[in-house]
């Protein structure tokens, strides 16, 4: 494995019937010499992973034979019906050899399977999807649940199997009952990739727990209420990778996130990713940031950009951690797919660059330094009607993604709100509350606030805030041996918001913030929070979950009609009593779910506030109708400001420019100040004693980067 936290790793995906859209041999030495430039060059793991089928059929149900038929089902596989397995290792051995001939000499080439037994969409008629299997037919008792809104069949890897007599390569008597499906997955694919040559097993869709695309898991909205049966989940899983690991040492094992956040994924999912790369067994997990196709084609707005660049932020904070292990963060690059209509690399390509830089830029703060993540995985490289992206194309990614990594290499200091991931709260949540969230799923809260510009900022952990530098802290379920922390890095000029439902927070902290928590509780319910006399509610509303009573002695910045604080502030702490959506499970942005938009507005606002006040870049509030996305840091050439219009939808329409101030502290860097649009426009700047005022025009669909350098 290459050297972490460089950038350089790069894979790419593709389906096989693209090689077979006339003659295979030509396609291939095309399609080594059309993505070469994408797979960079230096020292890195990088590759091509091919999707063989989609499900796990082509492993599973492997007899050993050379001849035996791909088990290709799907209606769009019919023309590759007569292919076989042999067929399938002469396409891996060509592309090594062409990527060898056009100067990849290193190239690594895998199979990516979902874990779902099959999946049909529409379920009427297919259209995008048709895909059935023979394995499911043969063990249906690893599919009996279903979980997600895909239409098909979940897999529950905790289930044993029942006594199968087909041949199977590791298996030629018949698999006996009771086996697990990890222990059959591993020494399958053990034979199979030392048939194949194959290099990398990708576990994508489906084989990270059920929960997928949505805050829905085996157990609902919330875990069950039994903890040993909630680890349950997270132990098969580390089970399977110490089988893959075992049985095919020399395999790179990939797993795939499941479009949501780290918390959301453990406590919902119930499976615990910090767990499973801790086996040292997973050398890779990639996220996949699909935002562009999820806010501007299906829509599902909470799966879009802001939640993508945060739940990216939510695996960072564990994966960027060498205690932790050494598995490889991995974000998702898009460009169009390779069976759905969507295509954001040629629809809304300057949504996608904005992206790639704010991606690249989202860094994990520690002891050591800055870590960023290790590479990027770019899906797809075909479109469904068998077309392969164009020279151009590559052209543009291969810059767009050098020019943002080379950005990002230079930074020296990243600003904005640090969130904290505090492993002792939610290890506290799933052993004491299991079935209550707690308020401690802050990807999302952060991504909505950042819709208004709250400053994204790097990801960090609870134990490593008394090495930081002084910053601005967004900290979750903040626990009494914390307290003593939170006093430490506040003496030092630190701001500290603290968030999660009071009764998971210390006291001690909560009296820092001004806050009291109560022992009356409040049902859940949509607050109105217009304080205007003889307004009605209207818009003017918030959906906060069941919670304790609170009392506040510090500043109300924002309170419900009733007086009930939402945001309050006492010195260098605040509290923020983040909304929940009233729908957990549905994907949209929409105000049935969380009501008005003022309060993230509002928590925007407040953390410009802090960042502000230490001396940070900050922008002023931004009406609701001109949502922005806001990322700053310092590099070399001085202090960077990256700008993203990239909402559509309910909350805004990127097709209008985003009219933005930006407040530069003066003793951010010394003065006078030379300001450079290297994209977007400067429309104005003024000067005040403490600040400078950067106007910015961000256009549609599109971002701004503000280049402030010194003289």
């Amino acid at each position: 494995m290459s050297p972490r936290y460089t950038m350089s790793d790069r894979w790419l995906e593709v389906d096989l019937d693209w090689f077979y859209e006339g003659e295979p041999a030509e396609n291939i030495a095309l399609f080594a010499k059309r993505v070469a430039p994408l797979l960079g060059s230096g020292v890195a793991d990088r590759g091509v992973i091919i999707n063989v089928g989609w499900i796990t059929d082509v492993v599973f149900l492997w007899s050993g034979d050379a001849t035996q038929k791909l088990p290709l089902e799907a209606k769009r596989w019919e023309r590759l019906s007569k292919l076989s397995y042999d067929d399938l290792k002469w396409c891996f051995q060509e592309l090594k050899r062409a990527f060898a001939e056009v100067g990849v000499s290193d190239a690594k080439v895998g199979i990516m399977v979902v874990g779902w037994g099959e999946f049909v969409l529409p379920e009427d008629t297919g259209a995008y999807y048709d895909i059935t299997s023979e394995w499911r037919r043969r063990h249906p008792e690893l599919y009996d649940v279903r979980v997600t809104i895909i239409p098909g069949a979940d897999l529950d890897p905790r289930v044993p199997l029942t006594e199968d007599h087909h041949r199977y390569a590791s298996y030629p008597d018949g698999i006996p009952a009771g086996e697990f499906v990890g222990d059959v997955l591993a020494k399958q694919w053990a034979h199979l990739s030392d048939f194949l040559g194959a290099d990398v097993l990708h576990l994508r869709d489906g084989w990270f727990g059920p929960l997928i695309y949505r805050r829905y898991g085996y157990y609902g909205q919330r875990a069950s209420d039994n903890p040993v049966e909630n680890q349950t989940w997270t132990d098969a899983l580390v089970r399977l990778a110490k089988a893959v690991k075992t049985h095919a040492p020399d395999t790179l094992l990939f797993f795939y996130s499941s479009a949501v956040g780290s918390n959301v994924e453990h406590l919902i999912g119930c499976v615990d990713l910090e767990q499973l790369a801790a086996t040292g067994c997973v050398d890779a997990f990639v996220d996949q940031t699909w935002g562009g196709a999820w806010q501007d084609w299906w829509p599902t707005q909470t799966l879009a950009w802001t939640f993508q660049l945060h739940n990216l932020l939510s695996h960072a904070a564990i994966l960027r951690d060498d205690s932790v292990g050494t598995t490889k963060h991995l974000p998702l690059i898009e460009t169009w797919d390779g069976w759905e209509p969507w295509d954001t690399l040629h629809r809304t390509p300057e949504k996608l660059e904005w992206a790639i830089w704010a991606f690249a830029h989202a860094g994990t703060l520690t002891p050591g330094g800055l870590k960023m993540s290790d590479g990027f995985y770019i899906s797809w490289m075909n479109n469904p009607h068998g077309e392969l992206l164009s020279e151009g194309d590559v052209s543009w990614l291969s810059n767009a993604i050098s020019d943002a990594v080379t950005s990002a290499s230079d930074v020296t200091e990243s600003f904005g709100l640090r969130s904290v991931h505090n492993r002792p709260a939610l290890e506290k949540v799933m052993s004491d509350h299991p079935t209550e969230n707690m308020q401690m799923i802050w990807e999302d809260h952060l991504a909505m606030a950042s819709k208004w510009g709250s400053p994204v900022g790097p990801v960090t952990r609870a134990e490593w805030l008394e090495k930081l530098p002084q910053g601005a802290y967004l900290w979750p379920g903040l626990q009494p041996n914390q307290v003593d922390t939170l006093t430490v890095i506040t003496d030092w000029g630190s701001k500290v918001v603290l968030t999660g439902r009071t009764d998971m927070i210390a006291a001690e902290a909560l009296a820092q913030a001004g806050v009291t928590s109560g022992n009356d509780w409040h049902e859940e319910h949509f607050g109105v929070y217009d304080n205007r006399e003889g307004r009605p509610g209207g818009w003017h509303v918030v959906h906060l979950p069941h919670r304790p009573h609170v009392e506040a002695q510090g500043e109300k910045i924002f309170a419900l009609r009733d007086g009930e604080p939402v945001i309050v502030r006492n010195g260098a702490v605040g509290w923020w009593q983040t909304p929940e959506a009233s729908e957990q499970e549905s994907q949209n942005v929409d105000v049935i779910r969380w009501g008005g938009f003022d309060v993230w507005q509002e928590a925007a606002a407040f953390t410009n506030t802090l960042v502000s006040e230490i001396g940070e870049p900050s922008i002023e509030r931004v009406p609701s109708h001109e949502p922005v996305v806001f990322q700053s840091w310092r590099n070399s050439k001085g202090i960077m400001i990256l700008l993203g219009n990239v909402e559509s939808g309910m909350v805004g329409d990127a097709r209008w420019p985003r009219h933005v101030t930006v407040s530069l502290p003066k003793d951010a860097m010394s003065h006078p100040v030379t300001v450079t649009a290297l994209r977007g426009e400067v429309t104005g700047q003024d000067e005040s004693s403490t600040n400078t005022r950067i106007h910015v025009v961000v256009p549609p669909e599109s971002f701004a980067l503000i280049q402030v350098s010194p003289g």
